[in-house]
C-alpha cells in the first residue's frame, strides 16, 4: 500500500485495520481499500495479499486441527518405526545362535533349565499386552480431542477461536493487548495439542474462554 502512493502512517494503520479489525475478511478488506485512495489495481494486489498469505496465516489454528491424511499421520510413522525395529530384531534370531534350552546357574550349583519356546510364548504375551495397551491409549486420545459427538477438546478450540475471530471483528472491542495476548494463548494451546498435553490444552483453553467472557461483559 505504501509503493501504491499511501502514506507510510496511514498504510501502516490500513494494514492493521485488516489483519486486527477485520480480520482478514476479503469483502471488508475489498471494501475498506475502496476508501482509501489506491489505485484498482494497487487494491486488487492487497486483497490478493490478503487471500492468499494473510488469511492462511489466521485460519492455522483451526486448520491445524483439521484430520491429516492418513500417509501424514503420526500413527503411520510410528508404525513405520517400530516395523523397522522389529525388522531388525527378526533379523537378529537368524544372524546370532541361539539355544534351544536356557540354563541359568543359581549359587550353591543349582541350575535352572528354560525352553526357548517359554521365553517366546512369555515375550509374545508382554507383546500382546503393549499392543493392547496401545490401543487402548489411541482410543482414549481420540476421545479426548473428538469426544463422542464432536464435543471433544478439538470442538471447544474451534468454537472458541470462532468466538474470538467474531470479536476481532468488531472495531475497538479487543485491545491491542488482549488480541495479542489470545493469539499468543492459541499458539500455546494448539503446541500442547500436537504434543499431547491435553491437562496444559484445557487449562490454556479455559485461560482463554476467561479472557472472551471478559471482553463479552463489557460493552
Amino acid at each position: 500500500m505504501a509503493s501504491g502512493g499511501m502514506a507510510s502512517l496511514e498504510a501502516q494503520k490500513m494494514a492493521q485495520t485488516i489483519v486486527r479489525g477485520l480480520g482478514g475478511d476479503v469483502g471488508k478488506t475489498r471494501m475498506s481499500l475502496e476508501k482509501s485512495g489506491l489505485a484498482a489495481d494497487q487494491q486488487a494486489a492487497v486483497v490478493q495479499i490478503v487471500q492468499d498469505q494473510l488469511l492462511p496465516l489466521l485460519k492455522r489454528p483451526l486448520s491445524d486441527l483439521e484430520p491429516r491424511s492418513a500417509t501424514n499421520s503420526r500413527f503411520v510413522s510410528e508404525l513405520n518405526r517400530s516395523f523397522v525395529q522389529g525388522l531388525f530384531t527378526f533379523l537378529w534370531f537368524f544372524i546370532v545362535p541361539i539355544p534351544g534350552l536356557l540354563v541359568l546357574t543359581a549359587p550353591g550349583g543349582y541350575r535352572l533349565m528354560i525352553p526357548l519356546t517359554s521365553v517366546l510364548a512369555f515375550a509374545g504375551s508382554l507383546l500382546g499386552l503393549v499392543v493392547a495397551g496401545y490401543c487402548v491409549s489411541l482410543l482414549s486420545e481420540r476421545l479426548i480431542q473428538f469426544g463422542v459427538a464432536g464435543e471433544g477438546l478439538a470442538g471447544q478450540i474451534e468454537s472458541t477461536y470462532r468466538r474470538f475471530q467474531s470479536l476481532v471483528r468488531e472495531p475497538d472491542r479487543l485491545t491491542p493487548v488482549q488480541m495479542a495476548s489470545l493469539y499468543a494463548l492459541f499458539t500455546d494451546l494448539q503446541t500442547y495439542v500436537d504434543q499431547r498435553g491435553y491437562a496444559y490444552a484445557r487449562r490454556t483453553l479455559g485461560l482463554i474462554e476467561q479472557t472472551l467472557d471478559a471482553v463479552s461483559r463489557v460493552r
